[in-house]
């Protein structure tokens, strides 16, 4: 009798459909995901029956490669930085200091939730490429300039800083309003600065969430693909543009393999660093009986200018790119470029 029970709870309709569900996932990834990456190492590294260290030299002997692998390190560890001061500039000009039409603003910092990646990127390339809005006046106004002047690693550093701080605008903006009040008005009282309490109080408060976003944002610039392709020109090529570049050719296929296979590793070992030391870290965000953050007032004219100023100026720019991008989609692409020159002037 118990074993008749028990054929019938694995017979029954629920555990057939959950191992038929369990099947499917495991040929699911085993067939795209598994298969196709081992095939494709055992093709590239193993010449009659035995294991070549050929791509790997054939990497070493690419300049081109080498430096494309040495430009996505550069690019991620540079916007480990940039980004964050940007995304926590963004934060307290939303959330912390009183700006007049805050929630305005707040929506224009929200645009590359919308929109992202290649989109985002290519409306930047509108604005500041040859045939750009922006690059169209200047060389009226500076005729000697190069109208390829927005191209390398200032141009790609300058629209992913903009293009990732998603993360501070949901995740760190959720953070800052958890902290308790209570806390800064105690600083304040105690002579403390502005400053002295962004960074001594609000700051290690939000050190859990800046090591998550610096995380994802390394990641983000090791793996970029869009900006390097469409900014980086010849100067400035990342790890993945290269890999597609080579990818293409079956005599370079085992140096883009042997690029993946150092992108993945080098990216495994970041983040379990990045991730221990996280751990290893305590924090204390919120007292038990929390009050809710209040906007500071800027009761100095000059710096209350320069914050407003500070504001719209992003606005404008996070902004800009999406309103082109949009108007763009009205036109004749033949002749976009014109008209939104001309209706700018």
């Amino acid at each position: 009798m118990n074993k008749m029970h028990a054929m019938k709870r694995w017979l029954s309709p629920s555990k057939l459909t959950g191992i038929a569900i369990a099947l499917f996932l495991v040929w699911f990834i085993f067939a795209f995901l598994v298969y196709p990456n081992v095939s494709l190492l055992l093709k590239t590294f193993l010449k009659d029956g035995t294991f070549t260290a050929q791509p790997f030299q054939q990497l070493w002997h690419s300049a081109k490669a080498m430096k494309s692998l040495l430009n996505s390190f550069i690019l991620a560890f540079s916007l480990m930085i940039t980004v964050n001061i940007v995304g926590i500039s963004i934060v307290l000009l939303t959330e912390y200091f009183d700006v007049k039409g805050a929630k305005i603003v707040k929506l224009g910092f929200y645009t590359t939730l919308i929109c992202s990646g290649i989109i985002l990127v290519t409306g930047y390339e509108y604005i500041y490429g040859p045939t750009g809005v922006v690059t169209h006046l200047l060389v009226r106004l500076f005729p000697e300039l190069d109208p390829n002047w927005f191209t390398g690693y200032g141009a790609v550093l300058f629209v992913m800083t903009l293009g990732i701080t998603s993360n501070h605008v949901i995740f760190l903006s959720s953070a800052l309003k958890r902290i308790d009040y209570q806390t800064i008005e105690v600083a304040r009282n105690m002579g403390a600065s502005e400053f002295s309490i962004i960074t001594q109080v609000l700051l290690p408060v939000l050190k859990p969430s800046l090591i998550a976003i610096t995380i994802l944002n390394f990641y983000t610039g090791i793996t970029a693909l869009s900006s390097p392709l469409i900014q980086g020109g010849d100067s400035f090529q990342s790890i993945n543009s290269m890999i597609l570049v080579l990818a293409g050719s079956e005599y370079s296929r085992g140096v883009a393999a042997a690029l993946s296979i150092i992108l993945g590793v080098v990216t495994f070992f970041v983040f379990l660093f990045l991730m221990r030391k996280e751990m290893k870290e305590n924090y204390i965000a919120v007292s038990k009986v929390s009050s809710k953050l209040q906007k500071k007032k800027i009761r100095n004219k000059l710096a209350n200018f320069l914050v407003h100023a500070a504001a719209y100026l992003l606005f404008v720019i996070y902004v800009l790119p999406v309103a082109v991008i949009i108007v763009f989609s009205f036109m004749d692409s033949s002749r976009a470029c014109t008209q939104t020159v001309q209706l700018v002037e």
